[in-house]
């Protein structure tokens, strides 16, 4: 039976294997044909593997590591096996040569690989350190250009005016940071315009007036720049509604009374709503979703079956 190409194959590389002269030609051809394929970029390095590929390369290389050390492992079992058990030395200089064996070699691994370890997670920890003190110092450079854009001169106690004007989060953190004393009259005077603001808007009796004390919130956007919309209500008892309704203007929200001077009596709604709601008039969709929800009240569809105008003439 005529032997197949990876047979033969395999037994041309035995061949070669068991000469030791053509086995080191080959290594040697090649060891060069692998470096003119990585100078032409043909072999993938570090820096061309994706995440993934590395850690599968390298995974690869452990298991191969770890054969190669269990067949040599095994290999030198074997021998000292089949070998005689060496005789005692008697001078001094074979038992230096006895003394040097693996053993030695074995600890003082063990310490070199518990060294570099050691090394790496020092390295990483003042890895750490050194990026914390970066951002402290990139933050403190950030402070300091702002109280420079405060004071031209980088002095807070200056009298000079300047373009920069603090936030009013920044004015509240740094009230925070003032003595005990300017923040207790701050608060004093926050809870005594919040009281005065209230009284005004209940002594107030038309809706004009009520419409101006609206007026002062819808002024600013700051309010809901900042999310304090709910606690004007709260502690001024303004309505959320009317402030939102015209947040976008300055003139005047409608008042109640203009409202309801152009609208029909319940009497006059009801029989226009009779009249509408009559099958001479409308009819039903029949159509499960062709409905309408107001008010959580859902009712179907009614189209009208002649045009206003077509029947008024």
């Amino acid at each position: 039976m005529p032997l197949s190409g990876a047979e033969k194959m395999r037994r041309y590389r035995q061949r070669i294997k068991a000469d030791a002269t053509k086995h080191a030609e080959y290594l040697k051809d090649e060891k060069t044909r692998w470096k003119k394929r990585k100078e032409e970029g043909k072999l993938p390095t570090a820096n061309t593997r994706s995440a993934r590929e590395t850690r599968y390369v390298r995974k690869v290389w452990r298991e191969r590591y770890r054969t190669r050390k269990r067949e040599a492992e095994e290999a030198e079992k074997a021998k000292q096996e089949s070998e005689p058990p060496p005789t005692t030395p008697t001078s001094c200089c074979s038992l230096k040569i006895l003394n040097s064996g693996s053993r030695q070699k074995m600890l003082g691994r063990r310490k070199q690989r518990k060294d570099r370890a050691a090394a790496y997670r020092r390295i990483k920890e003042l890895e750490a350190k050194v990026e914390a003190e970066r951002k402290k110092s990139q933050r403190y450079r950030k402070a300091f250009g702002r109280l420079k854009m405060a004071c031209a001169d980088g002095n807070r106690e200056c009298g000079e005016t300047s373009s920069y004007k603090p936030t009013p989060r920044k004015q509240a953190k740094n009230k925070l940071r003032s003595p005990i004393k300017s923040v207790r009259k701050q608060l004093l005077f926050h809870y005594s315009l919040l009281h005065d603001l209230r009284q005004r808007l209940q002594s107030c009796q038309t809706p004009a007036e009520k419409q101006l004390v609206h007026k002062i919130f819808v002024a600013g956007n700051l309010m809901k720049k900042y999310r304090l919309m709910t606690q004007v209500k709260k502690h001024v008892g303004v309505s959320l509604r009317r402030i939102n309704a015209k947040s976008n203007s300055t003139a005047f929200l409608p008042t109640a009374k203009s409202r309801y001077n152009n609208s029909l009596s319940q009497e006059s709604f009801a029989a226009v709503r009779q009249f509408f709601e009559q099958d001479d008039v409308s009819r039903v969709c029949a159509r499960k979703k062709e409905t309408v929800t107001k008010s959580k009240i859902k009712k179907q569809k009614k189209y009208l079956l002649e045009d206003l105008l077509v029947s008024v003439d």
